[in-house]
């Protein structure tokens, strides 16, 4: 009763946060409307280049290059000694070792989003970024995966992964809604319910290029116009600080409710 119990309580904290992250205000919400007016001749080509990035980095070739990156064996044999911790003692201390990772990489991933963003801005180029962009958001949503124990390997996990980047970057009840669908999908791929798992990758796929286009829209706008555009570069570190603390929140819980589940 009492693992259950710290479970359960951290669960909460973690819906909480949930909650408070999905009362956010939209990305875009102190732009005007002028730029949102002439932004929106860029959306269609916008569109194309993140659905475009977006299948290449979930390809073998793609996701092959960001795990290069990641040290994904020693992150998962740092969470299987954490694991360990918790089968063997559950308590609050146990699952907070669970946000922590000798592998820090936030601040590298942050630094160099602001530093692709802004320089590519201070030239005048507000499209070739976006893939590049989207390794970094990618490979910082994996990595705090791995933190969880979870590789993304496959269509269903990488469709779970998808809706919860849709969820942390999408305000209000349309926010909930990727979270939701995500737990029902979390609860089949880890077996602890009978219900199907939905996996329509690349239907998926094109939802999130979508979701990303309409949050960075204006910025990349913006960030078109040489100098000034410097600024536009500022949204990628927003929403790649959204993307990570959504990844963390969703990856955790998914995490405990599994552990809660096998220990009851």
């Amino acid at each position: 009763m009492a693992e259950k119990s710290v479970f359960e309580q951290e669960l909460l904290l973690l819906r909480i946060e949930r909650r408070r992250l999905l009362a956010q205000k939209p990305l875009m919400a102190g732009l005007t409307d002028k730029v949102r007016q002439k932004a929106a001749g860029l959306a269609d080509s916008i569109s194309r280049a993140f659905t475009e990035g977006l299948a290449y980095f979930l390809d073998e070739d793609g996701t092959a290059l960001i795990e290069k990156a990641l040290p994904v064996e020693k992150l998962l044999e740092e969470y299987q000694q954490k694991e360990a911790a918790i089968c063997e003692r559950p308590s609050f201390a146990a699952l907070a070792a669970l946000d922590r990772t000798a592998f820090h990489s936030r601040a590298g991933n942050l630094t160099a989003t602001a530093l692709e963003g802004a320089g590519l801005g201070l030239l005048g180029i507000g499209l070739p970024d976006i893939p590049l962009f989207l390794g970094v958001l990618l490979k910082t949503v994996r990595e705090t995966a791995l933190r969880y124990g979870y590789r993304c390997d496959g269509p269903w996990e990488q469709s779970y992964l998808l809706r919860v980047v849709c969820g942390s970057l999408t305000a209000g009840e349309a926010g909930k809604k990727f979270w939701d669908e995500a737990d029902r999908m979390a609860a089949g791929l880890d077996q602890r319910s009978g219900d199907p798992v939905v996996a329509d990758l690349e239907e998926m796929t094109a939802e999130t290029a979508k979701q990303l286009s309409a949050a960075l829209l204006a910025a990349k706008f913006v960030q078109g116009i040489a100098v000034i555009g410097a600024a536009g570069g500022a949204f990628n570190v927003m929403v790649l600080r959204r993307a990570e603390k959504g990844a963390a929140l969703m990856y955790k819980a998914r995490r405990l409710e599994k552990l809660r589940w096998e220990l009851a």
